[in-house]
């Protein structure tokens, strides 16, 4: 029995592996700065991650800046399935949570 699966309801088998990338789109934001990814669920669990962002005088991050890829393994996740904010102040975001 093939127990390698994606549950529709966005929670990874607790034996999957997770790959995660945030690509950064415009052009003035080639120079953002993105922390170490912070976890707040464990495997078996809904992915919740933030990912810290650092922004240097004058840049900003917008939200058609951020796109995320999440695959469980082999598989890619579908990306109407995911769920990203920019957290932060309007004027000064910290961060790029993803669920």
């Amino acid at each position: 029995m093939d127990r390698d699966h994606h549950d529709p309801r966005g929670v990874l088998p607790s034996h999957s592996v997770l790959v995660l990338a945030i690509l950064v789109m415009s052009a003035p934001a080639w120079s953002l700065g993105v922390g170490r990814p912070q976890a707040a669920s464990s495997l078996g669990q809904p992915l919740n991650l933030l990912f810290p962002v650092q922004l240097n005088p004058g840049e900003s991050l917008t939200p058609d800046c951020v796109r995320a890829e999440v695959s469980a393994g082999e598989n890619p996740l579908s990306a109407s399935g995911l769920h990203w904010q920019i957290e932060g102040d309007a004027g000064r975001p910290t961060g790029v949570r993803l669920r």
